[in-house]
């Protein structure tokens, strides 16, 4: 693959609702990649702006389920396909320590409650987001994006604050793009740093040609420090 002739983009953050900014030494990283390919491959990184990303947690929980809101199946395997797990009673069970499912599940559940209207129209939304990137990119392009707004938090906490969170992997996980995630160092407090190569479906090898490149170029994986653990 020839690295110059790719055409590149990038995403800073997902102005979505519920998540959470990129965070500055996130971003300051990702301008570092930005940089690096625009000076040695002599190529213009162009800033996007997807006003569908903002209804990313919408269409993330549409495409898990398929648009068929109304089975509930999700709700079903959580139980072993047994019987159908309650959502608002699993959250109340969450809040008092007493559940083994995580909040993004748990609100996956309820969302299968809202009726099918809702759900399929961000299904056919999703569909069409797909549509708007894989044209986007073609046989020739790279997305880079968050993969996370800040560096690993603290197991657990706080969990209500970045419930969401997930969505910046999570959305190209449900549309089926290839995406590979690459290190870039660590942060003020000696925490991982990373970026995803995303590109058109069917494209993987753009993806790890690109990260292979940051890997490099940026030194590749970094140990957290033990200085960040005391």
């Amino acid at each position: 693959v020839d690295l110059s002739k790719l055409r590149y983009f990038y995403i800073d953050e997902v102005d979505a609702y519920f998540i959470n900014k990129v965070d500055r030494d996130q971003k300051l990283a990702h301008r570092r990649v930005v940089e690096y390919f625009e000076n040695k491959y002599k190529v213009h990184v162009t800033r996007l702006r997807l006003n569908r990303l903002r209804y990313a947690v919408s269409l993330w929980s549409a495409m898990m389920v398929d648009g068929q809101m109304s089975t509930r199946d999700f709700s079903l395997t959580l139980c072993n396909r047994t019987s159908y797990l309650n959502g608002y009673h699993e959250l109340l069970r969450k809040f008092l320590f007493r559940s083994t499912h995580t909040l993004p599940a748990i609100g996956l559940v309820i969302l299968e409650a809202i009726p099918n209207k809702y759900n399929e129209y961000f299904h056919k939304l999703a569909h069409k987001f797909y549509d708007e990137i894989q044209v986007l990119l073609g046989n020739n392009g790279i997305l880079f994006f968050p993969t996370f707004p800040q560096s690993a938090p603290v197991h657990g906490w706080p969990v209500l604050m970045n419930t969401f969170d997930y969505i910046y992997c999570g959305i190209i996980n449900a549309l089926g793009l290839p995406s590979t995630q690459c290190p870039l160092g660590l942060d003020s407090q000696q925490l991982p740093l990373g970026i995803q190569c995303i590109a058109a479906r069917g494209h993987d090898q753009l993806t790890l040609t690109v990260a292979q490149e940051i890997e490099q170029a940026m030194g590749g994986w970094v140990p957290p420090s033990l200085v960040a653990l005391v």
